[in-house]
């Protein structure tokens, strides 16, 4: 046994330096993408006390024509808030929290690995596979540098297929995995609405690879009736209903009718297939290279693959249904297609392993710490750099200094698209942007003109100028 820990052991070295090169360095650095910026400014505000969580805020001009945000359920909001409360305001905490995410998520799919091998021992050891597999997808890795809702959104999808497999093994009680897996199912739901419901079938799919279809459709039964039990709970509460039919009928409704970002429905399904294709080449490879030598694939590994695939297939293949689609949005369902491709190259990988040198083996453990070391060390070098958005965050410190916190500035209808701009405005300094005429201070971008009744402010901005209302002059003047 202790010859195939040391076996393991350059391995997840080398899983841990891949997983934090493509994590960590971009979360130390400032800057993100839209979306993820939107998210942790409507956390941190949650902190602050500005906004509940039931009735979340951005600004004080509001978001999409609503007072409060609604752009999902809240749940990943008040988690991200708790971050903020214990850790404070800095710059860092949402890349602690979307790092913290990615490596539960990492955690529960090595305990699902473990779960699907059951007493396989020689298999079971290979749970920086799957891992190492999944990090590697751009999507995944993308969306946990940008602090994306999908990525907490898999913490539960993952937790909720673990209770299903080892309810389906026999690791736990019928009853009580099942109402866990609904559990689950229902906290993914809250983070991100209906992309989060798949797991519902994970019963279904594992009976139908066991040969007991119909046992795995009662227990999904079951599983649905606790999710919709739950919300019905939720429906109970006057401020929970109001919140999540705001975001139903408001927003989600809305997006699907109105609100369409591609096409053809069928355009989710090639950038599935290219995602998913450095593991596939991984997977063929370890295959081809032991062709005639790995011996015959177990029956686990089959019926894993097959019901991982499944599964994973359930949360991507429902985004055909509309026209809204992005392909970060199947970014939930990809851990369990890694851990098919996992599962159909473990016999491979397993016997490639067993048949590497120890020379070999101390190169490759050197390696992995080597790598992990030099990810601190860029870490430590970039901490507090801007990623993206130089100039952009360069005017924004700078209005931050001239401007007092809860400060309202109005801007011109260009600028009230730029929602980078309003979003590290009101993250970093607590200063909302609104597109209503006579607000003490203007922003205008390059040499736009402001308004009447505006002196400029001498600032050393690079892309934006801020203007103040001289004094007699304004509403009412």
């Amino acid at each position: 046994m202790a010859q195939k820990t040391a076996a393991q052991r350059p391995f997840r070295w080398i899983t841990a330096a891949v997983f934090l090169g493509l994590t960590a360095i971009a979360l130390v650095q400032r800057g993100m993408f839209m979306d993820g910026l939107l998210y942790v400014s409507v956390a941190h505000n949650l902190a602050l006390g500005f906004g509940t969580f039931w009735e979340p805020r951005f600004s004080e001009e509001g978001f999409a024509g609503l007072p409060t945000f609604h752009e999902h359920p809240p749940l990943a909001f008040g988690m991200e808030s708790l971050w903020y409360r214990v850790f404070g305001s800095g710059f860092w905490v949402e890349g602690l929290y979307s790092l913290c995410m990615a490596l539960a998520t990492a955690w529960l799919l090595v305990r699902l690995w473990r779960a699907l091998w059951g007493t396989d021992r020689r298999m079971a050891a290979l749970g920086w596979l799957p891992v190492l597999l999944w990090i590697i997808v751009p999507q995944v890795h993308w969306c946990a540098q940008n602090n994306m809702q999908e990525n907490t959104m898999a913490v539960f999808t993952v937790a909720a297929v673990l209770m299903a497999v080892r309810t389906d093994r026999g690791a736990l009680h019928p009853l009580a995995g099942l109402v866990l897996v609904g559990l689950f199912t229902f906290l993914a739901a809250m983070v991100k609405g209906l992309p989060g419901l798949f797991p519902l079938c994970a019963p279904f799919m594992l009976g139908v690879v066991r040969g007991s279809a119909w046992k795995g459709l009662w227990r999904s039964a079951l599983v649905t009736a606790t999710v919709v039990g739950l919300f019905a709970l939720l429906m109970l509460w006057p401020e929970a209903r109001q919140s999540l039919l705001t975001y139903a009928e408001g927003r989600l409704l809305h997006r699907i009718d109105m609100d369409p970002t591609v096409d053809t429905r069928w355009r989710i399904v090639p950038q599935f297939v290219e995602a998913m294709l450095a593991p596939m080449l991984l997977m063929v490879v370890a295959r081809a290279a032991t062709r005639r030598r790995r011996g015959a694939d177990t029956s686990n590994g089959r019926q894993g693959a097959t019901a991982m695939l499944l599964i994973g297939l359930s949360g991507v293949l429902p985004l055909t249904l509309t026209l809204v689609q992005k392909s970060f949005y199947m970014v939930a369902a990809l851990p369990f297609v890694s851990t098919a491709i996992a599962c159909m190259a473990a016999p491979s990988v397993a016997h490639l392993l067993e048949r590497t040198s120890q020379g070999l083996r101390r190169g490759l453990l050197f390696a992995g710490r080597a790598g992990v070391a030099a990810v601190i060390v860029c870490c430590a070098l970039l901490f507090g750099k801007p990623s993206r958005d130089v100039d952009l965050l360069h005017d924004v410190d700078l209005l931050g200094r001239a401007l007092p916190a809860h400060t309202l500035v109005s801007v011109g209808p260009e600028q009230w698209e730029e929602w980078n701009l309003q979003s590290y405005l009101i993250r970093f300094h607590a200063i909302s942007v609104s597109s209503r005429p006579g607000a003490a201070w203007h922003l205008t971008a390059g040499e736009g003109a402001p308004p009447a009744g505006y002196r400029p402010v001498p600032l050393p901005t690079r892309h934006y100028r801020l203007w103040q209302r001289a004094e007699g002059t304004g509403p009412g003047r």
